[in-house]
């Protein structure tokens, strides 16, 4: 019970909680309605005295019931702009728990005045008003548990007093029900006040979650904006980048073809011994040269978007031929046998982006091939003609088939040796049948 009896007393207190201002607000919503409501009450019961039971001094009571309300509007303008900040609630709860005191002791006092045990109807019109008023304030005080208990217990108790001070037995029975009522009022309140406090703090709490939630979402767009100009910016130098190097590669195509000759020319003059020995190197350090130049510029060529198709009906036969006998020689240094399938399917594409793409899928066969054979080859599905290249190479893992046609990546070269390409010659493949819009598959395994 005495812990119990602390948290009435507790409750009972105002204090500088964090709920105060929301309750106030939720107060002052109703503040003067209730006021005015309360003084129009007072005159209507005045009226019904004066005119119904010849009570003609009604008049005072309901001036000062008039005067208590007419203050508390005054209360109200003093406080309620001061309401959202912790001081200035707490000093309208105060004030308001007073003038609603003095408002329920006023009319309480109707009892004390205007109960008059020959009249009947006078009792029953003060019982009247008073529970009237007294459930019309829990609507307007169920947020503060305080306020409304100044306003109750003000009313009831000084009600009761007025009712006892008759001495009979009617009336004392009465007093003893609006005891009962009060306290009936007393528990009913206390639990509409906790539930307000309890929708106070949901509704803080939403309005906190509703916060960071918007913060979180300017944040993400703010986020994603970096990210899209971060994006933009990487494109528009990656495409600088590859307009550089098909620039770069064009202008350093023209000096390597120089080279070029003058080694055929050399190699024309029957240099024997180290000399030849150093040609022969350097005719091997311009092929390799003149092999990365080449895949670069076409790497560059279709990343920078130069590369336009011009599609048209073409026989796949001449075109497979003749990269099968530029390529043999490398094959057969390797000592590979590089086999052709011969065909009569014609296709309509691009010729030369089409000889481009089977040159560097067999080069990269023939470069990832240690033993064995290249295998060249055409099928018919369908309307669709699938142009194959089968090697007999190391194969390539499942979780790697993708990652191949990335630029520059390579499988089983860590020390980048350059007898092993760029790793371009797949990337070419892809950006090229991406442009045809024709499909690339892969079939392998280690």
């Amino acid at each position: 019970m005495s812990q119990e009896g602390a948290a009435w007393r507790q409750a009972l207190r105002i204090q500088g909680q964090p709920n105060l201002p929301a309750q106030m607000a939720l107060i002052d919503r109703n503040m003067p309605v209730a006021l005015w409501g309360t003084v129009a009450v007072a005159w209507l019961s005045g009226v019904t005295f004066w005119l119904a039971l010849g009570h003609s001094n009604v008049w005072f009571w309901t001036l000062w019931v008039t005067l208590v309300g007419g203050v508390g509007l005054l209360l109200r303008g003093r406080f309620a702009p001061a309401l959202a900040t912790m001081q200035g609630a707490l000093r309208y709860a105060r004030a308001s728990r007073v003038l609603w005191a003095v408002m329920g002791w006023s009319w309480g006092l109707l009892a004390w005045l205007h109960v008059r045990p020959e009249q009947p109807a006078s009792t029953s019109l003060v019982l009247g008003m008073v529970a009237g008023l007294a459930s019309a304030g829990l609507a307007v005080f169920g947020p503060s548990w305080p306020i409304a208990m100044g306003f109750w217990l003000g009313c009831a108790l000084t009600t009761a007093a007025g009712l006892l001070a008759v001495q009979d037995a009617v009336h004392v029975a009465l007093a003893g029900g609006v005891l009962i009522y009060l306290a009936a009022m007393t528990v009913y309140s206390y639990h509409t006040a906790q539930a307000a406090q309890r929708s106070i703090e949901l509704h803080r709490d939403n309005e906190a979650l509703v916060s960071q939630l918007r913060d979180q979402t300017l944040r993400a767009q703010a986020a994603r904006q970096l990210a899209e100009e971060a994006t933009a910016e990487a494109e528009a130098a990656d495409r600088a980048k590859t307009v550089f190097l098909a620039a770069v590669s064009h202008d350093l195509r023209q000096p390597l073809h120089a080279a070029g000759l003058f080694i055929g020319a050399l190699s024309a003059m029957g240099l024997q011994g180290r000399t030849a020995h150093l040609l022969h190197q350097v005719a091997a350090a311009h092929t390799a040269a003149a092999e990365m130049l080449n895949t670069l510029l076409d790497f560059s060529r279709v990343e920078a978007g130069a590369v336009q198709p011009d599609p048209r009906p073409f026989a796949l036969q001449p075109m497979l031929h003749r990269l099968v006998q530029e390529l043999v020689p490398w094959a057969e240094e390797k000592g590979l046998a590089l086999r052709l399938r011969d065909t009569r399917l014609v296709v309509h594409a691009d010729p030369a982006l089409v000889e481009m793409m089977v040159r560097n899928l067999l080069l990269n066969a023939i470069r990832y091939t240690d033993r064995g054979a290249v295998l060249l080859a055409c099928r018919s599905r369908g309307q669709q003609v699938w142009v194959e290249v089968w090697d007999t190479g190391v194969g390539i893992p499942q979780h790697q088939q993708e990652a191949i046609f990335r630029e520059f990546h390579q499988l089983g070269n860590p020390e980048r040796d350059r007898r092993k390409g760029m790793g371009l010659g797949l990337a070419i493949v892809q950006g090229l049948a991406r442009l045809m819009a024709l499909p690339v598959r892969v079939s392998s395994v280690p």
